[in-house]
């Protein structure tokens, strides 16, 4: 599981040192205040799955498919010829439109619904895209499965979204992408020493 920590913490900090994963995320309100570095709140406030499929509409998109929860990168095009002779790809990259994942994410939901239903629990459907409990396992990744029951639809299968910003994208989410805190994470970028984003 990867840890969530609040933007500017010292244990996101130190994390970021050692070079492991971390889902970065605004701090709670101290007090009524809000003393947080929103990096990305123009997608927290408004990129649900139907303003990407708005959005992305025009063009295919670069999904992830993974038979596990865990997404490890692999790109059998830059792997070395010995590496990929003596190992698995753990992900299968697609081109799929966006309408595809969305009824991918759509029917995992319904899936969930109907197994919370019976078990007893009506709430999972509305919470899907919010909770890592009921989908998104918090890197962006649709968990099929629920409480370890598998999904009607392909349960061995799970799906992340991860496409390039580029012509055929929708102007406002270009524009939600530019207002990102890139100053920020520029200045992390120096300060670990990460290469090029």
């Amino acid at each position: 599981c990867v840890p969530r920590c609040n933007v500017g913490s010292a244990i996101a900090s130190k994390l970021l040192m050692q070079r492991k994963p971390v889902i970065l995320v605004a701090p709670e309100a101290n007090n009524g205040k809000h003393e947080q570095r929103s990096l990305a709140a123009a997608a927290v406030s408004k990129w649900n799955l139907d303003y990407l499929e708005k959005s992305l509409a025009r063009m295919p998109c670069t999904v992830y498919r993974s038979g596990t929860r865990q997404f490890r990168y692999w790109d059998h095009d830059k792997a070395t010829a010995d590496a990929a002779a003596n190992s698995e790809p753990h992900i299968e990259k697609l081109a799929m439109p966006i309408t595809d994942f969305a009824k991918h994410v759509r029917q995992s939901a319904n899936d969930k619904t109907r197994s919370s239903r019976s078990n007893g629990n009506s709430n999972h459907s509305d919470k899907f895209m919010k909770s890592t409990n009921n989908g998104d396992n918090g890197n962006g990744s649709i968990d099929d499965r629920s409480e370890g029951k598998e999904s009607a639809a392909d349960s061995s299968t799970r799906l992340y979204l991860q496409t390039a910003l580029v012509e055929g994208v929708g102007e406002q989410l270009l524009n939600d992408f530019r207002s990102f805190d890139w100053e920020w994470l520029f200045q992390e970028q120096r300060r670990l020493g990460w290469g090029e984003l």
